[in-house]
């Protein structure tokens, strides 16, 4: 018992006798500090910056073990330095330690989904081998940092690896980085739901390798510059939506044969879509809803013509426009992966196209509030999948055909503001 007692002791003040270390440590910057103890050091300050911990994951974080054997971390292989930390979805509250920045080998530091306060150290900055930063769905604040301009080491003549770079959902302001345009290996960049506003900085068009571009939800503003598709060709993912971005939705797009999300809806967009979608097979998502899209030119819905050989799409929405003309009969060969089509909201007229039966796999189908004219065709009984449907506000005529009865999954049904019979 007795040895047993003086174990315990031992151990207390071993982990008592580490951790004053570590914490002179942090108070003394003109202390030289061997490489491990330099990672072990910015730990327990990282540690010190979290008040809360509902999951107990920082239990792991004592003298017990290597900090390489605590939850979260990962070190290299030839070397016990950190090269990642993984503490997202852990409920933490608090700080992020500005001592993460000594962490020299990060690599990869994931903190999304917790309530992280404060502002971003603009230590991380001093990463150079970061590759990628997820701090997403937290509550930083303050500016991006311009010190994140230094993952590129001019001084070594290498360009950054860094490679992903994420802050959604937070409170950060400010104008997005003119210097992260220098991040040539920058592949995905997030920064939607935050409180950013100005415009995309032009340096930002010259990352070629860019695959993910994600401002949406913020107040950014100034419109897109015409040669977007052919400075950013390897665009798989772009979401500008909720912004103030106006002009003309640039033709160049057609360039980005990638490109499997155009989210561009809710901004101040004019003119009509010029996009020749034809050589972009992987569209799924084209929304341009909510915008002043239109130009009362009789050729204006012809873009849909150039949709057929879209055979991924999944959702397409134009709604909230001043798009006028006839749908084309073309809108029967869209992709059989259809399942959102909206035009509501506008200014189209003529009647149903024939085959509009054809896209069976249709779940919602809103083209309420516009001029369409005529009587619904009975192959509206084709779409068995449908549970929203929205003709409202239109000058339809005639009955409704007893196909109708076929729409077994139907939970919305609006045709008021019709003549029907």
């Amino acid at each position: 018992m007795c040895q047993q007692a003086e174990r315990k002791f031992f151990m207390e003040y071993l982990s008592f006798f580490l951790h004053v270390t570590a914490l002179m440590l942090l108070w003394s910057p003109t202390l030289s500090l061997a490489t491990n103890d330099t990672d072990y050091v910015a730990l327990v300050a990282i540690k010190l910056s979290i008040i809360h911990d509902p999951q107990h994951v920082l239990d792991s974080w004592n003298t017990s073990s290597h900090f390489c054997q605590w939850q979260g971390v990962t070190c290299g292989r030839r070397h016990p330095r950190v090269t990642r930390l993984d503490l997202q979805n852990q409920g933490f509250v608090g700080s992020v330690s500005p001592h993460i920045g000594n962490l020299s080998f990060m690599r990869s530091i994931h903190l999304t989904n917790n309530t992280l306060k404060g502002v971003i150290p603009p230590q991380l900055g001093n990463l150079f081998r970061l590759q990628e930063l997820y701090l997403g769905i937290n509550s930083f604040e303050g500016e991006v940092p311009a010190s994140l301009s230094n993952w590129l080491p001019f001084l070594f003549g290498n360009f950054t690896s860094l490679k992903q770079i994420y802050a959604t959902e937070n409170y950060l302001g400010g104008i997005i980085p003119n210097t992260l345009g220098q991040l040539y290996n920058l592949q995905e960049i997030g920064f939607e739901s935050d409180l950013l506003h100005g415009t995309i900085p032009r340096s930002l068009y010259n990352l070629t390798s860019l695959k993910v571009l994600s401002v949406a939800d913020n107040s950014i503003s100034g419109s897109l510059p015409n040669d977007i598709g052919l400075k950013l060709p390897n665009l798989e993912d772009f979401h500008i939506w909720g912004n103030k971005f106006n002009g003309s939705i640039p033709f160049t797009f057609f360039n980005c044969s990638n490109l499997y999300k155009l989210e561009l809806d809710s901004n101040s967009f004019t003119r009509k879509v010029n996009i020749d979608f034809r050589h972009m097979p992987n569209l799924k998502t084209v929304l341009l809803g909510n915008n002043s899209l239109g130009s009362s030119e009789s050729d204006e819905m012809n873009f849909i013509n150039s949709m057929v050989n879209c055979s991924q799409l999944e959702l397409l929405s134009l709604g909230g426009n001043h798009l006028t003309g006839v749908l084309p009969s073309s809108i029967r060969n869209l992709s059989s992966q259809l399942t959102i089509l909206s035009f509501e909201y506008n200014l189209i007229y003529g009647t149903l196209p024939s085959g509009i039966g054809n896209l069976v796999m249709l779940d919602r189908l809103y083209l309420g509030t516009n001029q369409l004219t005529g009587i619904f065709p009975s192959e509206l009984g084709n779409l068995r999948n449908l549970k929203s449907f929205f003709m409202d506000d239109n000058f339809f005529t005639g009955n409704l055909p007893k196909s109708i009865g076929n729409l077994s999954l139907l939970l919305e049904l609006s045709l008021a503001k019709n003549r029907l019979e």
